[in-house]
């Protein structure tokens, strides 16, 4: 196996060329739960703040998958209770869906 750049033999690193469009923050849009976002990035963090449509619409209209990100952040207070046990069935099925 040739490894690229930082990834390891158990770990790919995304933001290298090769592997960039399976990076969260690659621009591939993808329909979650009704709506279109421009990368799963934007769906992940949409997906924090069930409760707060204001925050949603930031994260889905951010320009960039950073952007996204960094609003996420900024709200980190309203962040559903139960995120730490759902995140990653979430980020699980938002990369399927980005695969179909």
């Amino acid at each position: 196996m040739e490894l690229h750049g930082l990834d390891t033999e158990t770990q790919v690193l995304f933001y290298e060329r090769d592997f960039y469009p399976l990076s969260n923050f690659s621009a591939f849009r993808l329909k979650w739960h009704g709506f279109d976002f421009d990368t799963s990035e934007h769906a992940y963090h949409w997906s924090k703040f069930p409760d707060y449509s204001e925050v949603r619409d930031a994260i889905r209209f951010a320009t960039s998958a950073h952007e996204a990100f960094k609003t996420a952040e900024k709200y980190k207070s309203l962040r559903r209770p139960d995120w730490d046990t759902v995140r990653v069935g979430l980020m699980k099925a938002i990369l399927i869906e980005k695969a179909l």
